[in-house]
């Protein structure tokens, strides 16, 4: 099993303390395995969080257009990456892509996604053991992984901030290749 690989995330165009959050974790690699954690921290009354479902985490669409925990895996060097959103009520989804915003479908291998959510005062913790869809594991079996570590969160009044380790661009965009800064060997 590799080190645990630290990690804090940047808002773009403004900074944390403004926002009165900080948003960081860690991540683990164990031969097709990851498992990652995300802490949010800090002024949580002022987020706006989707209910919680009677029928318990669903994969559903168009969670990144609220409070939404993501994760970007590739390949070095090959074109297809996947994209996983995590809401903090548990639903999900994994979606392949074939190159930038190239492609997306759901990944047809996963029924669920085991996360984990716990809160506690002023802090929201999400922890996902994600074994790599098969395609991504063949090709990462003896090279690294490269990730892009992300969340968008939603205050109180519909204002989204976007979070990743890097904003390499004018905007923020998460699909930036160049901005998938993790590499974690096997």
């Amino acid at each position: 099993m590799s080190d645990p690989v630290p990690f804090v995330l940047e808002p773009f165009g403004t900074s944390a303390d403004a926002l009165g959050l900080q948003l960081y974790g860690d991540l683990t690699r164990q031969g097709d395995h990851l498992r990652i954690t995300y802490q949010l921290t800090g002024n949580l009354a002022s987020l706006v969080r989707p209910p919680q479902a009677a029928a318990g985490p669903l994969r559903c669409d168009g969670l990144w257009e609220h409070t939404c925990f993501e994760l970007f895996l590739a390949a070095v060097g090959a074109e297809p990456y996947w994209e996983v959103n995590l809401a903090p009520n548990g639903h999900w989804n994994l979606y392949r892509l074939d190159g930038y915003r190239q492609g997306l479908r759901p990944e047809a291998d996963r029924e669920a996604l085991p996360v984990a959510v716990t809160e506690g005062t002023g802090q929201l913790r999400l922890d996902l053991d994600l074994l790599l869809p098969r395609e991504l594991a063949e090709t990462c079996r003896q090279g690294p992984l490269q990730l892009g570590v992300t969340a968008v969160i939603e205050q109180r009044g519909g204002t989204l901030s976007y979070w990743a380790l890097g904003h390499g661009g004018p905007e923020a965009d998460f699909h930036r290749r160049a901005d998938f800064l993790l590499r974690v060997e096997p």
